[in-house]
C-alpha cells in the first residue's frame, strides 16, 4: 500500500479480513527534505524469500515475529511523532532501530557486505535502513547534516571504487520519493 500512495504517511489496518488500509498523511519537515538520501548498495535481496519466511513465521504465530511486528507498528507511530515534533535525531535512531528489528525477524535480511556498508556510513548518518522488500538494492539514510550527504558519497567512492555504491539524490514530495534527475 505504501508504494501506491504518495508522500509520507502512516498506514494502519484493523485485525482480520478483509484488510482495509487507512492512511494518515504526515508533513515533511525541511530537515528531512534536505537530509534524506538513497544509497545504492549494488546488491539485491530476494524479497520473495524474505517475505515468505516472515509470513510463514507470522502465520505460525511464532512469538518473536509477532512481538517484532507489534514493535514495528509502535516504531512507525514514534517516527511520525519525531517528524511532527522536529526531532531528526530521534527519527534517525528510529530508522536504525527499525532496521535492527528487521534483521532480528529474518537474519537473511542482511549480509556481511550490507553490514560493512552501514559501518562505513555510520559517521555521516543519524540512522538508516534498507528500503522496500529488497528488490531495488537501496538503503535510505538520514544524514547528520545536508553537507554530510556529499561527504558520505565521497567516502563511499573511496571505500567501494569498483562498485556502483553511491548516494543518489532524491526528494520527498507529496507524490512520494522521487529521484532528482536534474535539469
Amino acid at each position: 500500500v505504501g508504494g501506491l500512495i504518495g508522500g509520507v504517511k502512516l498506514i494502519s489496518t484493523r485485525p482480520g479480513l478483509p484488510q482495509e488500509p487507512v492512511w494518515e498523511p504526515v508533513g515533511i519537515p525541511s530537515w528531512l527534505q534536505s537530509r534524506i538520501g538513497l544509497v545504492y548498495t549494488g546488491r539485491r535481496r530476494l524479497a520473495r524469500r524474505i517475505l515468505r519466511t516472515i509470513m510463514g513465521r507470522y502465520m505460525s504465530r511464532e512469538n518473536p515475529v509477532v512481538s517484532i511486528l507489534n514493535e514495528i507498528q509502535e516504531v512507525a507511530r514514534q517516527m511520525r511523532r519525531a517528524l511532527e515534533t522536529d526531532a531528526p535525531e530521534a527519527f534517525g535512531n528510529l530508522m536504525s532501530y527499525h532496521w535492527d528489528l528487521n534483521k532480528h525477524m529474518d537474519q537473511g535480511s542482511t549480509n556481511p557486505f550490507i553490514d560493512g556498508l552501514f559501518h562505513e556510513m555510520q559517521p555521516f548518518i543519524l540512522g538508516g535502513k534498507l528500503a522496500g522488500a529488497g528488490g531495488g538494492g537501496f538503503a535510505m539514510v538520514l544524514a547528520e547534516s545536508e553537507e554530510a550527504l556529499a561527504h558520505l558519497d565521497a567516502r563511499l567512492q573511496q571505500c567501494y571504487p569498483d562498485e556502483a555504491v553511491r548516494v543518489w539524490p532524491g526528494a520527498l514530495t507529496p507524490a512520494g520519493l522521487t529521484l532528482d534527475t536534474g535539469p
